[in-house]
């Protein structure tokens, strides 16, 4: 974990318990929620239950936070590196590369380094190097942001 995302995980964890859990719902696959819409899939005891997200341990919640956040996080970087993209009228990226690559912007910008996976690529080429340039900007401007910044959000 870089610093850019431990400081963006320790933002999380300043919003209200309320915020949290709608983030952990968020983030949670439909197939480990119950049909309440407030509860979650749970190991307890070596047993699978269903269990409110409210009602959790802290034990239970902080590691459901942290996912959430490192998952919330891998979002608002895909879009992020899609925007770059599309504003430079590049090919879009194959999902599988979205999936994979796009979880932080530093493995983003490697992606479109001169020797990254993309190299190969030959539509991307005339691209590649002005998309990492932008997403260093990005890298960046998220620092600045993260070293000043005001009262925590979830808003985008």
């Amino acid at each position: 974990m870089n610093a850019i995302e431990s400081a963006a995980i320790a933002r999380i964890k300043q919003v209200s318990r309320q915020e949290q859990e709608k983030l952990i719902l968020k983030h949670t696959h439909r197939d480990f929620k119950g049909s309440d819409g407030r509860s979650i899939m749970q190991n307890r005891n070596g047993a699978s239950c269903t269990v409110d997200v409210s009602c959790l341990s802290e034990q239970e919640f902080e590691e459901k936070l942290n996912s959430a956040a490192r998952k919330e996080r891998a979002e608002r970087t895909r879009d992020l590196v899609d925007a770059v993209v599309q504003r430079h009228g590049a090919p879009k990226l194959p999902e599988g590369y979205r999936q994979q690559w796009c979880t932080d912007l530093a493995a983003a910008r490697d992606l479109f380094a001169e020797n990254g996976i993309l190299a190969d690529w030959p539509e991307m080429a005339p691209h590649r190097a002005a998309i990492a340039a932008d997403i260093d900007k990005e890298i960046h401007r998220e620092q600045q942001a993260l070293e000043s910044s005001g009262p925590a959000t979830l808003e985008r």
